[in-house]
């Protein structure tokens, strides 16, 4: 029963203009496209990338205590769950596909080496966030993912 139900999103998810563009991206095939359709509905709805992020929940918690200067501060979680678990497959999906020119796996990379490096989990969040401001501009634009080439 839930794989008939799965097809049936998928397909009415094949529907959508911004399904193709989701399946150009590494790592997110027709399940993930047409789960991430499901959860954001209609992207023009949303006023800009910011509050899509909100949307989701990735944006940064608020913490206005004189200790904490704002640096690695946790996600607010305020959004919604089920996309924000559906981002973090996405991504580690397409870090296990192991292309190393990959914008998604670069910034995952660029987050675990920098001076004061995130954890595993952290830096997959982060990672989230950029898929889904790259989802964001994609469906804006109706272009599809172009990774990066070697120099």
């Amino acid at each position: 029963r839930c794989k008939e139900i799965l097809q049936q999103l998928i397909a009415r998810a094949a529907d959508s203009e911004y399904f193709e563009c989701l399946c150009s991206i590494k790592g997110v095939g027709a399940n993930l496209a047409a789960r991430i359709l499901a959860e954001v509905g209609d992207i023009s709805r949303f006023r800009n990338v910011k509050a899509l992020i909100a949307y989701a929940g990735l944006d940064p918690r608020k913490n206005q205590s004189e200790e904490k200067k704002g640096e690695h501060l946790g996600i607010s979680k305020k959004g919604n769950r089920r996309l924000r678990t559906i981002l973090y497959l996405a991504v580690t999906c397409n870090l296990r596909q192991g292309d190393p020119y990959d914008p998604i796996s670069e910034y995952y990379k660029k987050k675990r080496q920098q001076n004061h490096p995130l954890a595993h989990t952290a830096a997959v969040i982060a990672a989230s966030g950029k898929l889904l401001r790259t989802v964001y501009g994609m469906c804006n634009t109706k272009t599809m993912y172009l990774r990066q080439s070697p120099l």
